[in-house]
């Protein structure tokens, strides 16, 4: 009977022993699915996040691409536009050259430097203004009686009396009453070109 009761002892014993063994698997088992739930979360934030950050480096890499086709074609339009730029400024000193040789050329015409001319050129402008000269008295004559205009002129009187200084009538301002030329950048036009027929 003692040995009986003693097994019973041993088997209740026993019996808490595994209930007490099986409660903590129990807690193990669900710590363990807490925590596996915990990291599928925390892994699938992750993964979001990073799916989230793929993208925004996508949409930022894009941008930057946009960005710089975007600076590529202003500086291939500021290429055109200073080539342009350039083209202009050469047509300008183009035509400022040409125009400060025309008013070498035509200066004396006007009156401006006839000190630099030779006798021969003197010669062929006197010649050119008497011819003008002669041509506006005939003009006189024939108009003068039905106009009532003055057709009795001396032979060296000039239909518009000279300009005042400092400049000659049709010359810009850089042309000086001395009848040197005077270009932009202050040096002392003296070349004349071939206004005039040395034939």
């Amino acid at each position: 009977m003692l040995k009986v009761v003693k097994e019973k002892n041993a088997l209740a014993e026993r019996l808490k022993n595994a209930e007490t063994a099986r409660k903590r698997f129990d807690e193990e088992l669900k710590r363990f699915a807490t925590e596996n739930v915990t990291r599928n979360e925390i892994r699938q934030s992750l993964e979001d996040e990073v799916r989230r950050l793929t993208q925004t480096v996508g949409q930022t890499e894009g941008e930057k691409r946009e960005k710089e086709e975007q600076v590529a074609r202003c500086e291939a339009y500021i290429d055109g536009m200073e080539s342009k730029l350039q083209a202009c400024q050469q047509y300008i000193h183009t035509l400022e050259t040409s125009l400060q040789d025309e008013m070498s050329r035509h200066a004396p015409l006007y009156g401006a430097g006839l000190e630099a001319l030779s006798i021969k050129e003197l010669e062929t402008l006197s010649r050119i203004h008497g011819e003008g000269l002669r041509q506006i008295h005939a003009l006189q004559q024939r108009k003068g009686s039905h106009a009532g205009s003055p057709h009795n002129l001396p032979p060296n009187h000039v239909l518009y009396p000279p300009p005042s200084p400092p400049m000659a009538v049709g010359l810009p301002p850089f042309i000086v009453p001395n009848g040197v030329g005077i270009h932009s950048n202050g040096h002392v036009n003296g070349a004349l070109g071939p206004w005039f027929n040395h034939s």
